[in-house]
């Protein structure tokens, strides 16, 4: 019996999670110290906030539907570790290539190849994170710590990407960024994969779950998740418009690239607790109503923004940023991960993932366009208003997967 299957699931001991947990780290870390200067990095290239709108839109059409048949793939072969080895090798040539560029006008295909890899990675991380503790009664509070020491990782390299992009160039950020995702991949030749055997559903998840011959992705299953699917198109409808124009919006209000980028460290430094909690209440109230509440607060604190001045009334946003969004990402992560067993969590994190990919060519246009033409201080009251709604809903509508029948 394993560790899963006996309930005895001690995370510091269990070899696979902690190098999952640190190959993460690293990715977060190159995360966190680059993209939150990614438009600026463009803006310093030459592109309209247009023109940066579009950028990320082309990565997003590269890998819609790609996350899905990754997914199909890896409940094919029952490995996720070759997406992981795939998409942290791909991350860490466009983390450079960005760094590197001269004009903006390479960063669309740079962009698009670095979402294909990004795709391959968000979905076999998830997928293996959700096999190490399929069966777990506290999975929540595991999902909370293993996300949230990534979001520590971001925290802490955000803190010093602005520096660097002050004291040097935006391309410095990018350029260390590389560094930390090449790191991960030499982490991902270590990882062992545990045999599928070891990953056999409880008795009471079993009675929950489809039978063995019905492991595709029916229309019935697609209904059954439909809300939740639209809870992520709204999220991410967010993170390519409100996320991705925040901190150009922040320096025209006057705060230099160093404070910004603290700004966004000091949110996801905070996050490595509230992941924890995020995760515990899961555990406790279900998965569904802490995603609500963290999309909804997420969405009143973007309208907040528009209103604030000082550093005295933003630090104690991103302090209440960094709890509705752990609300949101530690609880979805979870969601998704039990909409399935091993024989298709990878399709229904790729499901997620193609939610994820339309939510962001919408928000991508629709954020840019109207950055450009309303200014971005309508942009971030509109994007906002919509999440603050969509989080109500949501709640509301989505499904228990602990309680499917």
């Amino acid at each position: 019996m394993s560790e899963a299957q006996s309930g005895r699931f001690i995370w510091w001991r269990s070899k696979p999670y902690l190098l999952l947990t640190a190959i993460t780290f690293m990715n977060f870390a190159s995360t966190g110290i680059s993209r939150p200067l990614f438009s600026l990095r463009a803006q310093d290239l030459g592109a309209t906030l247009l023109q940066i709108g579009l950028i990320g839109t082309v990565g997003r059409i590269v890998v819609l539907g790609l996350q899905y048949l990754w997914g199909g793939g890896s409940d094919l072969l029952m490995r996720r570790k070759p997406l992981l080895m795939i998409g942290m090798a791909v991350s860490a040539l466009t983390t450079w290539a960005v760094g590197l560029a001269g004009s903006w006008q390479p960063l669309s295909w740079i962009q698009g190849v670095a979402a294909f890899g990004t795709s391959a990675y968000s979905v076999g991380s998830l997928a293996l994170i959700g096999d190490m503790l399929e069966g777990q009664a506290n999975r929540g509070r595991l999902m909370g710590l293993h996300r949230g020491l990534g979001s520590l990782a971001f925290g802490i390299a955000a803190l010093f990407g602005g520096s660097l992009a002050d004291r040097y160039s935006t391309a410095a950020p990018f350029l260390v960024g590389g560094c930390f995702v090449a790191i991960g991949f030499v982490l991902t030749c270590f990882l062992k994969e545990a045999p599928a055997s070891a990953h056999a559903p409880s008795a009471v998840e079993a009675a929950s779950q489809p039978a063995p011959d019905e492991g595709k992705i029916t229309w019935a299953k697609l209904l059954w998740v439909l809300p939740f699917l639209a809870v992520v198109f709204a999220w991410f409808f967010a993170e390519a418009s409100a996320f991705s124009f925040w901190p150009v919006y922040m320096v025209g209000k006057g705060l230099s690239m160093t404070v910004v980028t603290r700004l966004w460290g000091i949110a996801a430094i905070g996050e490595t607790g509230a992941m924890v909690l995020a995760g515990y209440l899961s555990d406790r109230w279900g998965s569904k109503r802490v995603i609500g509440f963290g999309i909804a607060g997420m969405g009143l604190l973007f309208v907040g923004y528009t209103f604030a001045s000082g550093l005295s009334l933003l630090i104690p946003m991103q302090l209440v940023r960094s709890v509705a969004y752990s609300c949101y990402s530690a609880a979805a992560m979870l969601y998704a991960t039990e909409m399935g067993l091993r024989r298709q969590r990878g399709r229904m994190a790729g499901l997620q993932g193609t939610a994820s990919s339309l939510g962001g060519i919408a928000g991508s246009v629709a954020g840019g366009g109207m950055s450009e033409f309303l200014g971005l201080e309508t942009m971030l009251r509109a994007v906002g208003g919509l999440m603050a709604l969509v989080g109500v809903v949501g709640g509301l509508k989505m499904r228990d997967p602990r309680k499917r029948e």
